[in-house]
């Protein structure tokens, strides 16, 4: 199957100065350069097969004709047939050293084939030999993601080659949004947030009306602390998306930390009406309720996310507390032992709250 992870090549198709009707009409000797045009023809309608058929007719009269060569790769790379395009590439190079546009197309069919060292050579040759080629520079990107062995930012994976690469790229095409989004990802990867956030705002310029790019930047917001920001971003996911649930259980995430708990209240439950049976939205919901003064609604939406997860410890620790608050110590000491047993980190400091105010049910304290 055809990899996705390299840009398409350029389908520069090399037509030769020749015009076929003209010889048929004069009866003369079909050339090379006849067949290649011919081909070419067979190509742009489709017809892979019967350009490849003419393009080896024209190797047959004259085997040094790198436009032939150039353009049987092209076609077998369309049939996904990778060593036999490679082998044409290979053999226009010869014939062409320093032909950027072959060497950005073997790069393909070696990335393509999983030869990612051999497809990153091949793209720097061609950025070498033109140094706008922006496509080069960032198919380079995407070739230093992988190791020998096929592994994306595996062991032997060049990180910073990759955002080397993606940053000359974008330098030189900024409008390339495909590259600032893998240049967003690399930095995300490589722990570097702020970057990864300026290059999620300039996605975003770029395909304004992308809920997933909103979504993301959103969620890099969240992580830094950001929470106006990350408000503002999930509400154009959802505005673009109203069916994100994860943006919305996300935004109620927001609006609990920053203490707006009705807002919370409201996101949780349009999302629980996408997913019914998540778990951990009816446990934020739970604790939303409680900080919001709602108690008993507190202790019914705790049980509910136990109900859809009996592991989910966090969900006994919230449901200790707000039966803490009813003063219904027994049922809380219940709870907040099964938060301690699933390993509920909270369990611990609610457990000695507890001991200042009730007695465990069978246990004496000296």
């Amino acid at each position: 199957m055809k990899s996705r992870v390299f840009i398409v090549p350029a389908i520069m198709l090399i037509f030769l100065l020749f015009i076929p009707s003209l010889l048929q009409a004069q009866g003369k000797r079909e050339t090379a350069e006849y067949h290649v045009n011919l081909g070419i023809t067979h190509f742009k309608n489709g017809e892979i097969d019967e350009a490849i058929a003419e393009y080896q007719k024209a190797i047959a009269l004259k085997p040094n004709l790198a436009s032939a060569h150039f353009n049987l790769g092209i076609a077998y790379g369309e049939k996904e047939m990778l060593d036999e395009a490679i082998a044409e590439y290979e053999k226009v190079i010869q014939l062409k050293p320093d032909f950027a546009q072959a060497h950005y197309n073997l790069g393909v069919a070696y990335g393509n084939a999983g030869r990612h060292e051999e497809a990153k050579r091949e793209f720097k040759k061609a950025a070498e030999l033109d140094p706008q080629y922006a496509e080069a520079y960032a198919n380079a990107g995407t070739a230093a993601e992988y190791n020998e062995e096929g592994e994306r930012y595996g062991k032997g994976s060049d990180q910073e080659e990759t955002v080397k690469q993606y940053q000359k790229a974008v330098e030189l095409k900024p409008d390339m949004l495909k590259i600032h989004l893998r240049l967003a990802k690399a930095y995300v990867d490589q722990g570097k947030t702020d970057d990864a956030i300026v290059e999620y705002q300039k996605v975003a310029e770029l395909s304004p009306d992308d809920p997933d790019i909103h979504y993301r930047l959103a969620a890099l917001y969240q992580q830094k602390g950001r929470d106006d920001e990350a408000i503002r971003e999930y509400q154009k996911t959802i505005k673009l998306d109203p069916k994100d649930f994860d943006a919305r259980y996300n935004l109620g995430l927001v609006y609990t930390r920053k203490g707006k708990y009705s807002q919370a209240i409201s996101e949780f439950k349009s999302a629980l009406f996408l997913r019914p049976i998540s778990a951990n939205c009816y446990s934020a919901l739970s604790f939303a309720h409680r900080e919001n003064g709602n108690v008993d609604e507190a202790i019914k939406t705790a049980e509910k996310a136990i109900q859809f997860d009996s592991k989910l410890a966090v969900a006994y620790t919230n449901l200790a507390t707000a039966y803490a608050l009813k003063k219904d110590y027994p049922s809380a000491w219940k709870a907040v032992r099964m938060a301690e047993k699933l390993g509920d980190p909270q369990s611990s400091v609610l457990i000695e709250q507890l001991k200042k105010i009730s007695k465990e049910p069978g246990k004496e304290y000296k």
